[in-house]
C-alpha cells in the first residue's frame, strides 16, 4: 500500500477508514498547557479533547491543547510533531482488530528545555486556564514515604535556589502562578493526570509548599485562588516502536513519524473543582464527579498496583509481554488473590462500579496480545509505583491485622529483580531513579531483605522496623532464592 505523509493538507487523501479532525484546526487555540508529551497524554486527554472539538466545534475552540515536551530527549517528538502539524495517529488495537483516528487537538508543541521563558509565558498568558501534569510518579520531587517536597533531590534543590529558573514541573507552576499575580490575572487550575492516589490534593500541597519556601504571601494566594482537582486517568498506552510506525504505514497507508497504539478502552473520573473554567469533557464520556476519591483508588490498586506486583515475577519467569505473563495460570491465580483477598477489603465503594466484572475485564485487558505492553516498562521506576502506590495498602492491611502475604512476595520479587541479574545469569537494567543504591542493597542483603527495607525513603521507618512485614518479605525472598521464581509463584 502507497502511503500518505500525515499533514493537514493531506488528510482528504487518507483512507475512508481513518477518523480525522472535522473541525477548523485554524480556529482553535491553546486554552490548556500540558506538561510532558507522553504517549498516555496523547493517549487520553488530547484524545479525549478532539472528541470534543468533533462534538462541539465552535463551542470547544478556546480549550485545545499546547503541549510541551519537559525532558531534554523529548526534542526529538516535538520536532516530529511539529513537522506534520501536530497531527498524530491514534491506533487502538485489540483481538477484535485495528482502528485509526487522526488527532488534531494540540495547537502548539514546545519543548522546554530549549525555550524555559517561552513555556513560561505561555503558562502565564491569560488565555491559559488550565495546566495539566503528566510527569510519572517521580516527576512531582516528593518523598512518597512523607509526601513533602524532597529538598535533597539535585532537580528540587536547584528550583528552590534559582525559582525564576525552573527544571521541575512544579517549579514551572510555582513561578507561573508567582508572574500571574504580579500580573493580575486569575489563577489557572493545576491537574494531575498521574497514578498517584488523591493526586490533586499531593499536587496542591506540593505547589503551596514549594510557593511558601519562596514566599508564604504566594502560598496564601494560591491557596485560595488556585484548584487543583483529584483525578482518575485509564487506557494501557506502550511506547512506540518502530515496528509500529511501520505496520501502521503498511496497514493504513499513513506515515506518521508519532503514532500511538494503545488498547480501545478508556476512562476519565474527574473531580468537579475548577477555578477558571473547563472543557465540557463529560460530553465525550468522562465522568465528572463531586468525589473521585473511590474511583481513584479502585484503579490505582486494582490496575496499577497489580501491574506492578506481576511485572516482577513476569520479568523473573523470562518473559517478555504483559499478556505471556498474565496468561501463566500461577501469575494469573497469583494476582486473583491479590486483588481479591488483599486489595478488594481496602477499597472504599465507588458508585456505579461492579467490582467482580471491572475485576474480570482488568485480567482480560492485561491479556490482550494485540497491545505487545513490554514487562521492561512496567518495571520502570520500581521504587517510586511501590512506595507511592503498593505500601499504603501494606501500611492498612498492618493496621488492620490483614493478610499480607501476596503483597510481601510482589515486593520479595522486587527486591530479587533490583539485584540486576536473573535467575540464568542474565543482567537486568533496572530503569529507576534509584537504580544504583537499589542493586547495592538488594546485592548486599541476599537473603536478607532488611538493607533494601532499610531504604526509609522508599519503605518509611515504619515498615523497616515492622517486623510482621520484615518477616513476610524476608520468608517470601527465602522461597524465591530456594524454589526458584516460577515455583515459588505456584507456591502461592
Amino acid at each position: 500500500m502507497s502511503s500518505v505523509k500525515l499533514k493537514t493538507a493531506n488528510l482528504a487523501k487518507l483512507s475512508d477508514n481513518i477518523a480525522v479532525p472535522t473541525y477548523d484546526r485554524t480556529a482553535i487555540s491553546p486554552g490548556i498547557v500540558h506538561i510532558s508529551l507522553g504517549a498516555f497524554h496523547r493517549a487520553h486527554q488530547c484524545a479525549y479533547t478532539d472528541e470534543l472539538l468533533t462534538e462541539q466545534g465552535e463551542k470547544a475552540k478556546n480549550w485545545a491543547l499546547c503541549s510541551v515536551g519537559a525532558l531534554p530527549n523529548d526534542e526529538t517528538l516535538c520536532r516530529r510533531l511539529s513537522g506534520q502539524d501536530n497531527l498524530y495517529t491514534v491506533v487502538t488495537r485489540d483481538e477484535g482488530g485495528m482502528s485509526a483516528r487522526v488527532i488534531g487537538s494540540i495547537a502548539k508543541v514546545m519543548h522546554a528545555p530549549a525555550d524555559p521563558g517561552g513555556v513560561l509565558t505561555r503558562m502565564t498568558d491569560k488565555a491559559t486556564k488550565i495546566v495539566s501534569l503528566t510527569v510519572t510518579e517521580r516527576g512531582y520531587g516528593h518523598d512518597p514515604a512523607t509526601g513533602k517536597l524532597d529538598t535533597e533531590r539535585s532537580d528540587v534543590a536547584a528550583d528552590l535556589m534559582m525559582p525564576k529558573r525552573p527544571k521541575t514541573a512544579i517549579g514551572y507552576v510555582v513561578e507561573a502562578l508567582a508572574r500571574r499575580r504580579e500580573e493580575g490575572l486569575p489563577a489557572f487550575t493545576v491537574m494531575s493526570c498521574d497514578n498517584l492516589q488523591k493526586n490533586g490534593e499531593l499536587t496542591r500541597d506540593l505547589t503551596i509548599e514549594f510557593a511558601n519556601r519562596r514566599d508564604p504571601s504566594l502560598g496564601n494566594w494560591i491557596a485560595k485562588n488556585g484548584a487543583f482537582p483529584n483525578s482518575m486517568v485509564d487506557r494501557i498506552t506502550p511506547g512506540t516502536t518502530q515496528t509500529d510506525i511501520d505496520h501502521i504505514k503498511s496497514h493504513f497507508g499513513i506515515d506518521d513519524a508519532a503514532p500511538i497504539v494503545c488498547e480501545p478502552f478508556k476512562q476519565w473520573v474527574l473531580e468537579d473543582n475548577f477555578c477558571n473554567g473547563r472543557p465540557e469533557w463529560e460530553a465525550v464520556g468522562a465522568q465528572i464527579v463531586p468525589d473521585v476519591y473511590p474511583y481513584e483508588l479502585t484503579k490505582l490498586r486494582l490496575l496499577n498496583v497489580v501491574h506492578s506486583a506481576f511485572c516482577y515475577p513476569g520479568y523473573l519467569a523470562d518473559y517478555d509481554f504483559v499478556h505471556e505473563a498474565i496468561m501463566d495460570t500461577d501469575i494469573q491465580r497469583f494476582v486473583r488473590r491479590l486483588m481479591d483477598e488483599e486489595i478488594t477489603p481496602t477499597l472504599p465503594h465507588a458508585p456505579g462500579m461492579d467490582l467482580p466484572s471491572y475485576k474480570d475485564k482488568l485480567i482480560e485487558r492485561f491479556a490482550n496480545p494485540e497491545i505487545c505492553d513490554g514487562l521492561p516498562r512496567i518495571c520502570m521506576d520500581g521504587s517510586q509505583k511501590i512506595g507511592n502506590q503498593m505500601l499504603p495498602i501494606v501500611r492498612e492491611r498492618l493496621a488492620d491485622g490483614g493478610s499480607i502475604r501476596m503483597l510481601c512476595f510482589s515486593i520479595a520479587a522486587f527486591i530479587r529483580f533490583c539485584r540486576g541479574i536473573d535467575e540464568k545469569g542474565k543482567p537486568i537494567e533496572i530503569k529507576d531513579p534509584l537504580a544504583n543504591e537499589l542493586r547495592r542493597a538488594a546485592q548486599a542483603g541476599g537473603r536478607d531483605p532488611r538493607p533494601f527495607l532499610n531504604l526509609t525513603h522508599v519503605f518509611g521507618a515504619d515498615l523497616a522496623a515492622n517486623e510482621t512485614f520484615v518477616h513476610g518479605v524476608e520468608q517470601a525472598l527465602g522461597n524465591i532464592e530456594d524454589q526458584g521464581i516460577r515455583s515459588a509463584v505456584a507456591a502461592l
